[in-house]
Protein backbone atom coordinates (compact mmCIF):
# COMPACT_ATOMS: atom_id res chain seq x y z
CA UNK A 1 0.00 0.00 0.00
CA UNK A 2 1.33 3.57 -0.83
CA UNK A 3 2.51 5.55 1.77
CA UNK A 4 -0.58 8.39 0.11
CA UNK A 5 -2.65 5.53 0.42
CA UNK A 6 -2.10 4.75 4.10
CA UNK A 7 -2.43 8.73 5.33
CA UNK A 8 -6.23 8.48 3.43
CA UNK A 9 -7.32 5.74 5.18
CA UNK A 10 -5.27 6.24 8.51
CA UNK A 11 -5.34 9.78 9.62
CA UNK A 12 -7.94 11.16 10.81
CA UNK A 13 -10.05 13.95 8.85
CA UNK A 14 -8.86 16.28 10.45
CA UNK A 15 -4.95 15.85 10.36
CA UNK A 16 -3.17 18.16 8.16
CA UNK A 17 -1.09 15.40 6.59
CA UNK A 18 -4.57 13.61 5.22
CA UNK A 19 -5.74 16.93 3.89
CA UNK A 20 -2.45 17.36 1.85
CA UNK A 21 -2.39 13.45 1.23
CA UNK A 22 -5.51 13.89 -0.45
CA UNK A 23 -4.93 16.95 -2.31
CA UNK A 24 -1.73 15.15 -4.16
CA UNK A 25 -4.42 12.34 -5.33
CA UNK A 26 -7.15 14.68 -6.24
CA UNK A 27 -4.43 16.44 -8.54
CA UNK A 28 -2.60 13.09 -10.03
CA UNK A 29 -4.47 13.02 -13.14
CA UNK A 30 -2.21 15.63 -15.56
CA UNK A 31 -5.49 17.13 -17.00
CA UNK A 32 -6.68 17.72 -13.42
CA UNK A 33 -3.50 19.14 -12.59
CA UNK A 34 -3.29 21.13 -15.58
CA UNK A 35 -6.62 22.85 -14.92
CA UNK A 36 -5.91 23.27 -11.13
CA UNK A 37 -2.56 25.39 -12.22
CA UNK A 38 -4.25 27.91 -14.90
CA UNK A 39 -7.52 28.36 -13.18
CA UNK A 40 -6.93 27.79 -9.59
CA UNK A 41 -9.68 27.31 -6.61
CA UNK A 42 -11.74 29.86 -8.35
CA UNK A 43 -13.01 27.80 -11.39
CA UNK A 44 -14.38 29.90 -14.17
CA UNK A 45 -17.50 28.78 -15.60
CA UNK A 46 -18.18 25.05 -17.16
CA UNK A 47 -18.07 27.23 -20.90
CA UNK A 48 -14.79 28.86 -20.38
CA UNK A 49 -13.57 25.53 -18.96
CA UNK A 50 -14.71 23.50 -22.28
CA UNK A 51 -12.72 26.02 -24.67
CA UNK A 52 -10.30 25.57 -22.88
CA UNK A 53 -9.67 21.95 -23.02
CA UNK A 54 -11.18 21.83 -26.66
CA UNK A 55 -8.90 24.53 -28.19
CA UNK A 56 -6.06 24.33 -26.23
CA UNK A 57 -5.82 20.90 -25.40
CA UNK A 58 -7.74 19.21 -28.19
CA UNK A 59 -10.21 17.46 -26.16
CA UNK A 60 -13.23 15.49 -27.61
CA UNK A 61 -15.95 18.25 -27.98
CA UNK A 62 -18.47 15.32 -27.40
CA UNK A 63 -16.79 13.91 -24.04
CA UNK A 64 -15.47 17.20 -22.78
CA UNK A 65 -18.24 17.98 -20.22
CA UNK A 66 -18.63 14.93 -18.55
CA UNK A 67 -14.65 15.96 -17.49
CA UNK A 68 -15.32 18.87 -15.77
CA UNK A 69 -18.26 17.86 -13.98
CA UNK A 70 -15.80 14.73 -13.02
CA UNK A 71 -13.06 17.51 -12.25
CA UNK A 72 -15.46 19.84 -10.00
CA UNK A 73 -16.24 16.77 -8.31
CA UNK A 74 -13.03 15.75 -7.43
CA UNK A 75 -12.17 19.24 -6.56
CA UNK A 76 -14.81 19.38 -4.27
CA UNK A 77 -14.43 16.47 -2.85
CA UNK A 78 -10.70 16.96 -1.83
CA UNK A 79 -12.10 20.75 -0.30
CA UNK A 80 -9.74 22.23 -2.58
CA UNK A 81 -12.70 24.79 -4.36
CA UNK A 82 -13.22 28.29 -3.29
CA UNK A 83 -16.52 29.37 -3.02
CA UNK A 84 -17.89 29.52 -6.52
CA UNK A 85 -16.39 25.97 -7.19
CA UNK A 86 -19.31 24.56 -5.00
CA UNK A 87 -21.88 26.50 -5.87
CA UNK A 88 -21.06 26.26 -10.16
CA UNK A 89 -20.40 22.70 -10.20
CA UNK A 90 -23.04 20.84 -12.55
CA UNK A 91 -22.69 17.30 -11.50
CA UNK A 92 -22.30 16.39 -7.84
CA UNK A 93 -20.80 13.09 -7.17
CA UNK A 94 -22.96 11.02 -5.34
CA UNK A 95 -20.60 8.00 -5.32
CA UNK A 96 -17.68 6.05 -6.71
CA UNK A 97 -17.32 4.49 -9.63
CA UNK A 98 -14.84 2.12 -11.11
CA UNK A 99 -12.57 2.67 -13.43
CA UNK A 100 -14.75 -0.06 -16.19
CA UNK A 101 -17.65 2.44 -15.08
CA UNK A 102 -15.70 5.34 -16.41
CA UNK A 103 -14.17 4.00 -19.46
CA UNK A 104 -18.29 3.23 -19.52
CA UNK A 105 -19.53 6.56 -19.74
CA UNK A 106 -16.58 8.27 -21.86
CA UNK A 107 -16.10 5.28 -24.47
CA UNK A 108 -19.76 5.61 -25.91
CA UNK A 109 -20.80 6.48 -29.65
CA UNK A 110 -21.08 9.91 -30.36
CA UNK A 111 -23.16 11.31 -33.07
CA UNK A 112 -20.91 13.63 -35.79
CA UNK A 113 -22.81 16.68 -36.44
CA UNK A 114 -23.93 16.72 -40.14
CA UNK A 115 -24.28 13.43 -40.60
CA UNK A 116 -26.54 11.67 -43.02
CA UNK A 117 -29.62 8.74 -42.65
CA UNK A 118 -27.67 6.87 -45.45
CA UNK A 119 -24.56 7.11 -43.04
CA UNK A 120 -24.90 6.84 -39.76
CA UNK A 121 -21.75 9.52 -38.79
CA UNK A 122 -21.54 7.87 -35.59
CA UNK A 123 -18.01 7.56 -33.83
CA UNK A 124 -16.86 5.91 -30.68
CA UNK A 125 -14.74 8.42 -28.36
CA UNK A 126 -12.01 5.75 -26.41
CA UNK A 127 -10.43 7.98 -23.55
CA UNK A 128 -6.28 7.48 -23.80
CA UNK A 129 -4.06 9.10 -21.36
CA UNK A 130 -2.95 12.96 -20.69
CA UNK A 131 -6.51 13.84 -21.37
CA UNK A 132 -6.50 12.13 -25.20
CA UNK A 133 -9.06 10.63 -26.52
CA UNK A 134 -9.21 8.00 -29.95
CA UNK A 135 -12.44 8.22 -31.95
CA UNK A 136 -12.92 5.40 -34.08
CA UNK A 137 -15.92 4.90 -37.34
CA UNK A 138 -19.00 3.11 -35.07
CA UNK A 139 -20.24 0.69 -36.21
CA UNK A 140 -18.11 -1.06 -38.59
CA UNK A 141 -17.97 -4.06 -40.34
CA UNK A 142 -15.68 -7.00 -39.77
CA UNK A 143 -13.59 -5.97 -42.85
CA UNK A 144 -13.28 -2.44 -41.99
CA UNK A 145 -11.84 -3.60 -38.52
CA UNK A 146 -9.65 -5.87 -40.11
CA UNK A 147 -8.08 -2.96 -42.02
CA UNK A 148 -8.48 -0.67 -38.97
CA UNK A 149 -6.19 -3.43 -36.87
CA UNK A 150 -3.76 -3.61 -40.31
CA UNK A 151 -3.70 0.42 -40.25
CA UNK A 152 -2.53 0.80 -36.88
CA UNK A 153 -0.22 -2.24 -36.55
CA UNK A 154 1.50 -0.43 -39.57
CA UNK A 155 1.43 3.06 -38.07
CA UNK A 156 2.18 1.87 -34.44
CA UNK A 157 5.87 2.99 -34.78
CA UNK A 158 5.24 6.35 -35.55
CA UNK A 159 2.13 6.67 -33.33
CA UNK A 160 3.72 5.06 -29.98
CA UNK A 161 6.50 6.49 -28.16
CA UNK A 162 9.68 3.95 -27.73
CA UNK A 163 10.30 2.73 -24.18
CA UNK A 164 12.23 4.56 -21.84
CA UNK A 165 15.23 2.30 -20.95
CA UNK A 166 17.20 2.65 -17.94
CA UNK A 167 20.37 2.33 -17.95
CA UNK A 168 22.32 0.80 -14.85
Amino acid sequence: MSALAKDLLLLPKESPERTEALRKVALMPVIYEALWTRFGPELPSDSLIRAYLVRERNFNAHQVDGMIADFRATIEFAGLGGESSASSATTPAAEFETFGQTIQRYATPQATPGATASAPGEVFTIPLEDGKFASIPYPMSPQTWKLFMQTLTLWKPRLVAPEKTSEA
